[in-house]
């Protein structure tokens, strides 16, 4: 395991080990965890809001599905298709599509709505 992130939420690299099982490419917005994990790539946060067109860089929208549409469309996707992406609890009361966080943190659905 990679050396350990310290706060925020970076921690989310040191829970998911890396995502050392993945083997595809790994992109983050937080220095800390680049540094803890350098097989993850950095993307300069830009801001919140609207559309960085340089990559390396990204603006972050206060969620990683804002990062990932803009990381589509920065490596030329023209079409993006997104599934149960509707900034609410599913019926039965899960925040992701993976298991609860540790922290047991939940999204600010309104704020990070606001961006879109």
């Amino acid at each position: 395991m990679g050396q350990r992130v310290a706060r925020g939420r970076q921690k989310w690299w040191d829970w998911n080990d890396g995502c050392s099982e993945f083997t595809g490419r790994k992109v983050t917005a937080s220095r800390r965890a680049h540094e803890a994990y350098p097989h993850v790539e950095f993307l300069q946060p830009t801001g919140m809001d609207g559309f960085e067109p340089n990559w390396g860089k990204v603006r972050t929208g206060g969620n990683s599905g804002y990062v990932a549409i803009q990381l589509a469309v920065q490596l030329g996707f023209l079409q993006i298709v997104l599934l149960g992406y509707d900034f609410q609890p599913s019926t039965t009361g899960e925040h992701h599509w993976h298991a609860a966080h540790p922290s047991n943190a939940h999204p600010n659905y309104r704020s990070c709505l606001r961006y879109f």
